[in-house]
């Protein structure tokens, strides 16, 4: 197996590439994302608009993607 920069396997990039950092005592991965294209009155503003074009889902593949393709580099945009 090549190593890459930081010491970390090609595949272990492969499996971590779009999540933060593991931080001691808490979940190693994201929680379910329930997305729907409409919204309950009172929550207008939000940071995704839930549907095809975003939600928190795409956002961590977009980061994994951008990361296998370029290590290193935060300003490519794939998707």
């Amino acid at each position: 197996m090549s190593e890459s920069t930081g010491g970390t396997g090609e595949g272990t990039r492969a499996v971590r590439a779009g999540l933060p950092e593991p931080v001691k005592n808490e979940p190693t991965l994201p929680g379910p994302v329930f997305a729907a294209h409409f919204h309950l009155p009172g929550d207008v503003e939000g940071p995704y608009t839930y549907g095809r074009d975003e939600n928190p889902t795409w956002t961590l593949l977009e980061r994994a993607v951008s990361e296998l393709e370029a290590p290193g580099r935060d300003d490519v945009q794939t998707l």
